[in-house]
């Protein structure tokens, strides 16, 4: 697990925002902020 992922996944669930990643392992954090393109 990589500690900038996890940062920026915590940065947008504190603004209250969605995080859009084309990253094929965010989404593996199970996280409602996590928007998969």
């Amino acid at each position: 697990k990589d500690p900038f992922d996890r940062i920026l996944i915590c940065q947008a669930k504190v603004e209250g925002m969605k995080l859009m990643t084309h990253d094929s392992l965010i989404p593996y954090y199970n996280e409602s902020c996590v928007l998969s393109v």
